[in-house]
């Protein structure tokens, strides 16, 4: 009886024992916790900016998230030329705070993709 008692007890730690990654070089990567904002109601509101230009705000529940009066990434002081760039400028930032990405920094090559007017 006193044999069979450590074989299920041998049996019972064994299981709790995970084994060790073979390489040591292994990394073990997590996913973005995105739930924060994937739920959350994002909104962007247009505003006129200086000399005539666009600027938009970003907010998350309600909430002031980002006010961006000029174009991200270039320096000045003047926003987007048109209404209509600022909307997908916009649209890009929301997609980037659902998907976690927080700041949610834009590049000057993700601008020219979406065909925004700058100075430069």
């Amino acid at each position: 009886m006193r044999k069979l008692l450590i074989f299920f007890t041998l049996i019972l730690f064994s299981e709790r024992i995970q084994p060790q990654p073979s390489d040591p070089g292994t990394t073990i990567s997590f996913l973005p916790d995105t739930s924060r904002y994937q739920h959350a109601l994002i909104t962007a509101s247009l505003f006129t900016a200086i000399n005539q230009t666009w600027g938009y705000d970003i907010y998350v529940n309600r909430v002031l998230f980002i006010h961006q009066p000029t174009i991200p990434c270039y320096a000045g002081r003047n926003g987007f030329a048109s209404r209509k760039d600022a909307i997908a400028v916009a649209e890009l930032v929301i997609t980037k705070i659902r998907k976690g990405q927080v700041p949610p920094t834009v590049t000057k090559a993700e601008l020219k993709a979406l065909g925004i007017k700058t100075d430069e």
